[in-house]
């Protein structure tokens, strides 16, 4: 039987960017994991084509010119991040990135870039009787995904006073237990004391008391905005990007990975609760609702408040005055890339088809940029952790998207059950 190059991503579960060269073929086969955590650019200068997964490098390449991406400044200058709209571009025009989920295929001059996955659509509802049962199966399955992304000598968590990545810390720690050769694994907290004080110090070092965890305060109050200068590949958002390069190298220090859960906001997104009745007995669900209601004091949002937060800022309507579309741009600027329709583009945007189960979950999970590529490390001089997600993990995925809504994307009961036990 002939395997095609792209059969092997069926085998894949985690981060990942490669490049392969098939000898016997000819053939160039280059692909990137299913949310775009790692990065892969990709030039074409003459007859050659030149990747790379570092942008610093791949534009030293002869050839490869500082022209800028005019779309690309637009978009960043409008949303802030000009990925959203389009996750194959950079700020440069001669290069650009294969997108998440997505293989490159060069051969005999031929190049072809395809999507090879998507956000399922159609995953069947996991129904058990006892909700033991749903915790045993998310146990054994997020206890996989992170003792998969262990694979080191020492591992730094970067650990908030939430429940996402204290749950991969204490995931962790429960794995290093039954290892014989176990990692060293430290935490990692940015904590604000005075310019906006947090509870972050607090909650994160009950955790690491908790589960033995050694834990090393990064104090944010201690840098200033904007100052000093810190040159990045591509523009960024970032008001403390000398904060953000000290941060990287005392955690490159503590740990050759740096685990975390920061996408488990968006997986867990509740979606409005008319999608728990397509699927679910109404009296059931109406049942169910009341008894979180009960626990938890709140009534079932229709959606993250991150979510919402990100829709009160960037996706206001330009006709509105009150609206934040920039009134500062160069109108021929303005008119040559059309930024007044990729603005109301922005606000329209959906998946389509989207998860009918879990749809708010399916836009935010494929919507944002997961990189976290800034590649500081070219202009200083060490070598950053490797950031791994276990929630980014195709069977954590599978298995959110199989449960009903209710009562497990409510506050994140799944999480809270889940690790009641070992959190405290």
């Amino acid at each position: 039987m002939l395997f095609r190059s792209e059969d092997c991503l069926q085998y894949l579960s985690g981060d990942f960017a490669f490049i392969l060269w098939d000898s016997n073929r000819q053939q160039l086969f280059c692909a990137k994991d299913r949310l775009g955590l790692r990065q892969l650019y990709y030039a074409q200068v003459g007859n050659a084509l030149v990747l790379c997964n570092s942008l610093d490098c791949l534009r030293k390449y002869p050839g490869v010119t500082a022209k800028l991406n005019e779309q690309a400044v637009g978009d960043f200058l409008l949303f802030g991040n000009y990925t959203w709209l389009d996750k194959s571009v950079t700020i440069f025009a001669d290069i650009q990135k294969i997108p998440p989920a997505h293989f490159l295929l060069c051969q005999d001059e031929n190049l072809t870039i395809k999507r090879y996955w998507d956000v399922p659509l159609e995953v069947p509802l996991l129904r058990y009787k006892k909700e033991a049962d749903y915790i045993a199966h998310f146990h054994e399955i997020f206890t996989n995904a992170v003792k998969d992304r262990m694979r080191t000598d020492k591992i730094v968590i970067s650990m908030s006073g939430g429940m996402d990545s204290t749950s991969v810390a204490a995931t962790a720690c429960r794995i290093a237990t039954e290892m014989s050769n176990p990692p060293q694994i430290q935490a990692f907290t940015v904590v604000y004391d005075r310019i906006h004080p947090d509870q972050e110090r607090y909650y994160s070092g009950l955790v690491a008391e908790k589960l033995g965890l050694p834990i090393h305060y990064f104090v944010g109050d201690d840098y200033q905005m904007l100052n000093p200068f810190v040159k990045t590949p591509e523009p960024t958002l970032d008001f403390f990007p000398a904060m953000r390069r000290v941060q990287k190298r005392t955690q490159a220090t503590l740990g050759r990975v740096s685990l975390t859960g920061i996408i488990a906001d968006n997986l867990l997104s509740p979606s409005p609760v008319k999608t728990a009745f397509r699927e679910m007995n109404p009296f059931r669900v109406l049942l169910q609702l009341l008894r979180l209601q009960r626990q938890f004091g709140k009534k079932l949002s229709l959606g993250s408040r991150i979510i919402n937060k990100i829709k009160n800022r960037i996706l206001s309507d330009p006709s509105n005055s009150t609206s934040r579309y920039p009134y500062w741009f160069n109108p021929e600027f303005e008119a040559k890339l059309q930024l007044a329709d990729r603005w109301q583009s922005l606000s329209a945007w959906d998946p389509s088809p989207i998860n009918p189960r879990h749809p708010e979950a399916h836009k935010w999970l494929v919507f944002p940029d997961w990189s976290y590529g800034m590649d500081y490390a070219s202009e200083i001089g060490f070598t950053e952790s490797e950031i791994r997600d276990p929630f980014m993990d195709l069977r954590v995925i599978e298995f959110a998207l199989s449960l009903p809504l209710v009562p497990w994307f409510f506050e994140k009961y799944l999480l809270r059950q889940a690790m009641k036990a070992e959190l405290p």
